[in-house]
């Protein structure tokens, strides 16, 4: 394993974060860069949530089981223990405590915009059907809200004064919860047929969106459509698997951006329906499956379906359809496993891209920095090579009380290439045969006094937490999704080299 000896004197090293590592941003025109900065390996996070001050960053995981050969069974990874919807301090992706039981497969996640409730629909399989969840911040802590009846709700949305919650069912019926007073709105039903989004416009107005409908901009006071904007949709068709969310509004810039049925995407002025611009897909083989606006609705974020993440310039594309001259529209384009959901941290520094097909949730920087090695090495008592026992040297000794987190890397002659293993990269990280369920810190350097100082990335992996004394084991394994080519040799599927594989032993005494 030619990687090995990279990490040998990884810990006596000085770093310097990358003057180069523009060429691995995305970015264009006036809008910030993208860079990677952090993934959280899980099994499957189904549904994300920001807190109203981006402060924390809410996940919801549906755990993959672990074979325990003890048992010759299943166990869910260490860091759940039935607990899947976690909430990280997003200062240092620290976990925090307040992690909590589902009850289900959640769907989606919402923060009140008073950060007051935690919203969910979770599907509940003995009643084969999604349903509302509601917890509430008490004292630092969530606990749940016992609700009076069965809400079914596939999609939710709070509106932006926390105290009504909008909903869809899985058969397209559209109602309202009275968070304030713990019941149900009357005579507010409406039928899009099947689920897709729903989002307020205001204090007393709703858009939603079945998968096959228009979308309907609809009165919570008259109970009465005020607009309905036309998709062509089709009379039939749909499909299984997870529902896309194509439609997504601004009120600051009192914008609306929703799929149509001709694969465009149309960016609508929300007061007159008037169409501003329709933005055309870049791959006229795939389709649009999730929008979202940042928070002041300069940037809008889609995935497709050929896993692709886009952000266009909002501000670049109003200008080009009023005649002005402007900035490039398409800002960036970032490759990935599965891209299913996008999400904005409210503050507009990061976004949160969410897969189903892999299992990360990764997050980019639109502030264009990245943590540098002494902010993640700090996060530890102790850093363990994931593949030390290749290193030549004696096995590292913990002491008892101390934190370890777990550190690897990989580096490339240029970085394109290093960008390319990142977006193929998949890693499966165990300790005593269990996956690594916390955060991992990504960290760049261009130059390390190793390897001909070719541009290395670091994964830096906090436990947060100490561990019993006596003999651990860290298992390391590689694989990509596609070929790729460090300059020096290929990996991955049709080529010799197809995993790469390590362990650490060690000891707490």
């Amino acid at each position: 394993m030619r990687k090995l000896m990279l990490l040998c004197c990884l810990l006596l090293l000085t770093y310097t974060t990358a003057h180069g590592q523009d060429d691995l941003q995305l970015s264009a025109s006036n809008v910030p860069a993208l860079t990677l900065i952090a993934e959280l390996r899980s099994p499957n996070v189904t549904a994300v949530a920001w807190s109203p001050d981006s402060a924390v960053l809410a996940a919801a995981i549906y755990p993959r089981e672990t074979p325990d050969e003890s048992t010759g069974g299943y166990r869910p990874p260490v860091a759940y223990q039935g607990q899947n919807i976690l909430l990280y301090e997003t200062a240092n992706l620290a976990a925090l405590p307040e992690a909590f039981p589902s009850g289900g497969i959640v769907e989606n996640l919402a923060f009140s915009p008073d950060g007051k409730y935690l919203a969910g629909a979770v599907y509940i399989s003995a009643a084969r059907q999604a349903q509302l969840r509601l917890w509430e911040q008490v004292n630092g802590g969530y606990i749940p809200v016992e609700l009076p009846t069965v809400v079914p709700a596939v999609n939710i949305a709070f509106s932006p004064d926390s105290r009504l919650l909008a909903y869809l069912d899985d058969d397209g019926w559209s109602g309202i919860w009275n968070v304030a007073e713990g019941r149900a709105e009357s005579g507010r039903q409406v039928n899009v047929g099947s689920s897709e989004s729903i989002a307020f416009t205001g204090e007393n107005e709703i858009a939603f969106m079945g998968i096959m409908s228009n979308i309907y901009l609809w009165g919570v006071d008259d109970n009465a459509a005020r607009l309905e904007l036309s998709r062509n949709p089709p009379t039939s068709g749909g499909g299984g698997g997870e529902r896309p969310n194509r439609m997504t509004v601004n009120t600051e810039r009192e914008l609306i951006a929703y799929h149509h049925y001709d694969r465009t995407l149309k960016l609508t002025d929300l007061q007159t329906g008037n169409e501003i611009a329709s933005i055309p897909l870049t791959n006229p083989d795939t389709n649009f499956f999730s929008a979202m606006f940042n928070a002041n609705g300069t940037l809008l974020a889609t995935t497709n379906t050929t896993n692709q993440v886009e952000l266009w310039d909002v501000v670049a594309i109003q200008q080009r359809a009023a005649g002005e001259p402007s900035a490039q529209a398409l800002a960036a384009s970032i490759p990935v496993d599965g891209a299913v959901k996008t999400a904005f941290s409210p503050d507009g520094t990061v976004l949160a891209v969410r897969s189903v097909n892999a299992p990360y949730l990764r997050l980019y920087s639109l502030q264009g920095k990245l943590p540098t090695p002494e902010q993640a090495r700090s996060l530890s008592n102790m850093n363990l090579v994931a593949y030390c026992d290749s290193l030549g040297e004696a096995a590292p000794t913990v002491a008892s009380g101390q934190t370890i987190g777990v550190v690897w890397s990989w580096y490339a002659t240029t970085f394109d290439l290093l960008r390319d293993h990142l977006f193929a990269a998949q890693y499966e990280v165990t300790l005593d045969g269990t996956s690594l369920a916390g955060w991992s810190l990504v960290t760049q350097v261009e130059n390390s006094t190793v390897d001909s100082g070719y541009p290395t990335m670091y994964w830096y992996t906090p436990l947060g937490q100490t561990l019993a004394a006596g003999e651990h084991t860290i298992s390391y394994e590689l694989t990509w999704t596609e070929a790729i080519s460090d300059g020096l040799q290929e990996y991955g599927p049709e080529t010799e080299r197809l995993t790469e594989n390590g362990t650490c032993a060690f000891s707490v005494q």
